[in-house]
């Protein structure tokens, strides 16, 4: 997302047939961790579609907070996106 501050963009698709078995929520869990103490970047940056307010839970879940609406080309519509800093990351908040 901004690789020269170090802040990626995190992002999951699941396919419909598997939606609410907690596969996401681990996915992303595992991300979050690998980025922040393998990778070691600085913070992450999601967003999700309008409509989806299952992605929003699981991103509000996760840590992650509300930062902006930004325009998306391929919806053409602003999707709420998020960033999670590496100094708010909080082991036990993810788990």
């Amino acid at each position: 997302y901004s690789t020269g501050e170090k802040i990626f963009e995190l992002g999951f698709h699941i396919k419909r047939s598997l939606w609410h078995k907690g596969l996401a929520t681990e996915a992303v869990h595992a991300m979050i961790d690998y980025a922040f103490n393998t990778v070691g970047v600085a913070g992450l940056f999601a967003g999700h579609h309008p409509e989806n307010l299952i992605s929003k839970r699981i991103l509000e879940h996760s840590g992650f907070t509300y930062a902006l609406d930004e325009f998306y080309e391929p919806t053409q519509l602003k999707h709420p996106s998020y960033m999670l800093l590496q100094k708010d990351y909080c082991t036990f908040c993810t788990r």
